[in-house]
């Protein structure tokens, strides 16, 4: 597995790291099916909108009107849950590369070399990103100091944001249909 046992990590850490890593890994499939579903949401959308006279003869303009506002929520949704996805499976691939140097033996080195104490080189790092990403990195480095799985259960909490907004994408989007077949003239 990816996460090696150390003095750092007990061994029920290290099985929920790995237990919560390989759930993780859903993230990436996850989000690229939400570009699929986007990009259908959107084409869809955009035909309502680019034909609404010929659509205006099939369709009540109210019904019209609140199946585009379901499917423009839709969109923010499923967007929203795409950079959630995305911030998973990049803030995972990071922390196993991180891991995975500081496990060499090269990884040692430079941590055994460094001139600067942990807090300070932190808030170095953090320093030129803007708010509130700089402020959301240290808040994450002070968390970790005490628990140190904290960085895959903030993983955890994003996945878990994707997937309900995932669900609110799908959600609104059958909606939007539904007041589609709702708003057919007879």
């Amino acid at each position: 597995m990816d996460v090696q046992p150390t003095s750092l990590f007990p061994p029920e850490s290290v099985f929920k790291k790995i237990l919560w890593r390989n759930i993780l890994a859903l993230s990436e499939t996850m989000e690229q099916s939400t570009t699929w579903t986007l990009t259908a949401i959107a084409a869809i959308a955009g035909l309502f909108i680019c034909n609404l006279d010929s659509m205006g003869k099939l369709v009540s303009a109210e019904g019209l009107r609140w199946s585009l506002i379901f499917f423009t929520t839709s969109l923010v949704a499923g967007a929203i849950s795409k950079q959630f996805g995305m911030a998973v499976t990049k803030g995972v691939s990071i922390a196993k590369d991180l891991e995975a140097l500081l496990a060499s033996k090269d990884g040692r080195a430079l941590m055994d070399n460094m001139t600067i104490p942990p807090d300070q080189l932190f808030h170095e790092i953090a320093q030129p990103f803007w708010w509130p990403l700089s402020w959301m990195m240290n808040r994450g480095y002070k968390r970790s100091k005490t628990d140190g799985l904290d960085g895959d259960k903030t993983h955890v909490r994003l996945f878990c944001a994707q997937l309900s907004l995932l669900y609110l994408h799908g959600i609104f989007a059958g909606i939007g249909f539904f007041v589609i077949a709702c708003s057919i003239k007879h």
